[in-house]
């Protein structure tokens, strides 16, 4: 955790700003559509009214006299530096996730309860439980329709986001009950700690890591399992390329494996994985704890435990520059948002072009194995 984030140059390595005021846990700190940062954060002391955004409800029990232990989402204008608002709830939340049209922010708490806030008012909307332990990771669906949770007990659960709405939430004095999830058919055996969805062929597919060393690939709607990566060590991290073509892994022994998603879902049986099929990136000396790819994927961008920030160039896979806090040795990257310079429409039609590209890919891969199927019936 760290009371200021650093903005750095991606192209020089210079430091051009910090956010103030920016205490994010792991996996707290979200960039909505490049005009909106959030971040979670505890609150020891903190006020019922005055400070919370007005449509915010607070927390119950408290008082102006007698303010809450609980936490805090803070929102943050990236181009002018501001908090625009902040929202306040009767718990400490840690994971947080922005919808990908930019309209909900959805947090985890340690016990199990999940939040929704409206982005651009800071309100909350909703709250649920979720899990029966503490929620370590959140992630959208590509079309923001479904909500992934994953907890430090293993399990993962799928949420449509219409029946979360529609869902009656617990009575203070009633005993909180497990909302009904959408689907739950994914279990690892140690805390998630990543979750993506890519688009797939032909279905959206979900990929989820765990400190148990595996990553695993599924359909996103019916749960089967069509790829598994296992390594000997924790998985700490996760990312995807834009043209969703590799995976790539921070571990605790502090190195980086990368493997092909090539024909995902074109395979009859699930395609088991280890360590000796994966490429293999060294240059951290502590565990990884972060990893983003740059909205054009020229740049693999990781970080690690003891503060120090590498980027890679994905052409050679070498690292062309090293970010280090030395004078900030608290500070850790257990979050990396890339926001590139430059317009939001740039940064949107690189990620259109590269999404198309990745569709073209898939439908080439598709229809080879449809001609390699014909040829094997013939012969």
């Amino acid at each position: 955790m760290c009371d200021e984030a650093p903005v750095f140059d991606i192209n020089t390595g210079e430091k051009i700003l910090y956010i103030p005021d920016c205490s994010a846990p792991p996996s707290s700190l979200a960039c909505a559509v490049g005009h909106l940062l959030a971040a979670s954060r505890s609150e020891k002391n903190q006020p019922t009214s005055g400070g919370a955004n007005k449509d915010q409800p607070t927390s119950s029990g408290a008082s102006k006299d007698h303010p809450a232990s609980g936490g805090a989402i803070y929102f943050w204008d990236p181009n002018k530096l501001q908090q625009t608002h902040r929202s306040y709830i009767q718990e400490a939340v840690g994971p947080i996730t922005c919808s990908k049209d930019g309209m909900y922010l959805i947090g985890g708490a340690h016990s199990g309860n999940a939040y929704i806030w409206e982005l651009t008012r800071g309100a909350l909307l909703k709250r649920w439980r979720a899990h029966k332990n503490a929620i370590s990771f959140l992630s959208f669906s590509q079309d923001s329709s479904v909500v992934i949770s994953g907890s430090k007990d293993g399990t993962v659960h799928v949420w449509c986001m219409l029946s979360l709405f529609q869902a009656e939430e617990s009575k203070p004095q009633e005993a909180t009950k497990l909302c009904p999830v959408f689907r739950d058919a994914i279990k690892h055996e140690a805390s998630i700690t990543g979750i993506l969805t890519i688009r797939g062929s032909p279905r959206p597919t979900l990929i989820t890591s765990s400190l148990d060393g595996c990553c695993k690939v599924t359909e996103l709607v019916s749960g089967r399992l069509l790829h598994m990566l296992e390594l000997s060590s924790p998985v700490t991290a996760m990312a995807i390329d834009p043209l969703e073509q590799l995976l790539i892994c921070g571990a605790d022994d502090a190195a980086i494996y990368m493997t092909e998603l090539h024909g995902i879902g074109t395979q009859f049986l699930a395609l088991k994985l280890s360590e000796d099929d994966c490429q293999v990136l060294y240059g951290h000396k502590a565990p990884v704890s972060a990893l983003a790819f740059s909205s054009e994927g020229i740049w693999l961008v990781s970080g690690s435990k003891n503060c120090t920030v590498l980027i890679w160039d994905t052409t050679t896979w070498n690292v062309v520059r090293k970010l280090e806090n030395k004078m900030e040795e608290r500070r850790t990257p257990e979050a990396i948002e890339m926001i590139i310079s430059g317009t939001i429409d740039e940064q949107v039609e690189n990620q259109d072009l590269a999404q198309d590209l990745g569709d073209m890919v898939r439908l080439l891969q598709w229809k080879t194995l449809e001609v390699m199927e014909v040829r094997a019936s013939l012969q």
